[in-house]
Protein backbone atom coordinates (compact mmCIF):
# COMPACT_ATOMS: atom_id res chain seq x y z
CA UNK A 1 0.00 0.00 0.00
CA UNK A 2 3.26 2.15 1.01
CA UNK A 3 4.03 1.94 -3.15
CA UNK A 4 0.38 3.25 -4.29
CA UNK A 5 0.81 6.35 -2.25
CA UNK A 6 4.27 7.62 -2.09
CA UNK A 7 5.49 10.06 -5.19
CA UNK A 8 6.83 8.72 -8.47
CA UNK A 9 10.19 8.79 -9.21
CA UNK A 10 12.00 8.99 -12.53
CA UNK A 11 13.93 6.23 -14.21
CA UNK A 12 16.69 6.54 -17.01
CA UNK A 13 15.01 5.28 -20.20
CA UNK A 14 17.34 4.47 -23.09
CA UNK A 15 14.92 4.60 -26.71
CA UNK A 16 16.94 3.48 -29.79
CA UNK A 17 15.27 4.52 -33.33
CA UNK A 18 17.13 3.54 -36.36
CA UNK A 19 20.21 2.18 -34.32
CA UNK A 20 20.64 5.84 -32.35
CA UNK A 21 19.92 5.59 -28.76
CA UNK A 22 18.35 8.46 -26.96
CA UNK A 23 18.79 9.01 -23.43
CA UNK A 24 16.47 10.66 -21.25
CA UNK A 25 14.89 10.49 -17.49
CA UNK A 26 11.22 10.60 -16.78
CA UNK A 27 7.98 8.45 -15.82
CA UNK A 28 6.90 6.36 -18.39
CA UNK A 29 6.97 6.97 -23.02
CA UNK A 30 4.56 6.84 -24.82
CA UNK A 31 3.56 5.42 -28.56
CA UNK A 32 1.15 6.70 -30.69
CA UNK A 33 -0.21 6.81 -34.36
CA UNK A 34 -2.99 9.45 -33.55
CA UNK A 35 -3.44 12.21 -31.72
CA UNK A 36 -5.87 11.49 -29.19
CA UNK A 37 -6.64 8.35 -27.29
CA UNK A 38 -9.10 6.98 -24.60
CA UNK A 39 -11.70 9.46 -23.29
CA UNK A 40 -9.94 12.22 -25.58
CA UNK A 41 -6.41 12.38 -23.76
CA UNK A 42 -4.42 14.40 -26.22
CA UNK A 43 -0.84 12.68 -25.98
CA UNK A 44 0.46 13.39 -29.33
CA UNK A 45 -1.88 16.49 -30.64
CA UNK A 46 0.21 16.52 -34.40
CA UNK A 47 0.20 12.54 -34.68
CA UNK A 48 -1.84 11.37 -38.08
CA UNK A 49 -3.36 7.88 -38.83
CA UNK A 50 -2.35 8.37 -42.20
CA UNK A 51 1.86 9.63 -41.97
CA UNK A 52 3.23 6.82 -41.97
CA UNK A 53 5.06 8.09 -39.07
CA UNK A 54 4.80 6.67 -34.87
CA UNK A 55 5.43 10.12 -32.34
CA UNK A 56 7.23 8.27 -29.45
CA UNK A 57 6.34 11.04 -26.93
CA UNK A 58 9.52 10.02 -23.77
CA UNK A 59 8.61 12.70 -21.01
CA UNK A 60 9.72 16.25 -23.25
CA UNK A 61 11.25 14.76 -25.70
CA UNK A 62 9.25 14.54 -29.37
CA UNK A 63 10.80 12.12 -31.70
CA UNK A 64 8.75 10.61 -35.52
CA UNK A 65 9.77 7.52 -36.23
CA UNK A 66 8.51 5.71 -39.56
CA UNK A 67 5.56 3.29 -38.51
CA UNK A 68 6.26 -1.31 -38.95
CA UNK A 69 4.16 -2.00 -42.28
Amino acid sequence: MARAIMRPRRIDLVLTIDGEKREFRGYSAGFANSGRYGGGLKLSPSASVDDGLIDVRPGALKVRVPAAR
